[in-house]
């Protein structure tokens, strides 16, 4: 499952850096970007993807040590009323 996600998110990373792009040079800033050109626009979006993916990473990490799972030996409950 976090295969899928982590493509799902170095995808969208990589296309909402494209779009942010176009309202820069289109609104802002007037770069004149030749947008017919793709293989530099995609090799701009590797390096975005691939910090997004490492902060994705470094989310999911913090995340997972912050939930800690108490195991509770439930051998020695047998028989004990169940309390809500």
């Amino acid at each position: 499952m976090f295969a899928i996600l982590s493509i799902l998110v170095y995808y969208t990373s990589m296309v909402l850096c494209v779009i942010g792009l176009v309202v820069l040079d289109e609104f802002v800033f007037n770069w004149y970007i030749d947008w017919d050109n793709n293989s530099y626009i995609s090799y701009l979006g590797i390096p975005i993807g691939l910090l997004t993916l490492w902060g994705f990473c470094r989310f999911l990490e913090s995340r997972w040590k912050t939930n800690v799972v108490i195991i509770k030996d439930e051998i020695q409950d047998i028989g004990k009323a169940i309390e809500d």
